[in-house]
């Protein structure tokens, strides 16, 4: 491998550990969400549990978006995240995943 590809991976890897490093620490309790899995694609809710700024929400969607690429290059395209809905404030947050 080049010095660039293990740069690469390296990034991926540890962006995808973030996120879930992050969803692990927020779940304060734990439900059966909504989501589901069709065609190598999760679609699953997210439920900010504070009032987010615009920007704030932007961010999370990129993170999500990012973390997508990473998975489906990790699996050879087999697996993406599909439709991420956030909802703000706490909303849905018994049917959210994240």
């Amino acid at each position: 491998m080049t010095d660039v590809t293990l740069q690469r991976t390296r990034q991926y890897l540890l962006t995808f550990l973030a996120v879930l490093f992050i969803a692990a620490l927020s779940a304060q309790r734990t439900h059966a969400g909504t989501g589901t899995f069709k065609d190598g694609k999760f679609n699953f809710c997210v439920s900010v549990r504070f009032e987010a700024t615009p920007a704030e929400l932007q961010r999370i969607q990129d993170t999500f978006a990012r973390a997508s690429r990473y998975l489906a290059d990790a699996t050879d395209g087999q697996h993406q995240f599909g439709t991420v809905s956030i909802v703000n404030n706490g909303g849905a947050g018994d049917q959210a995943e994240f």
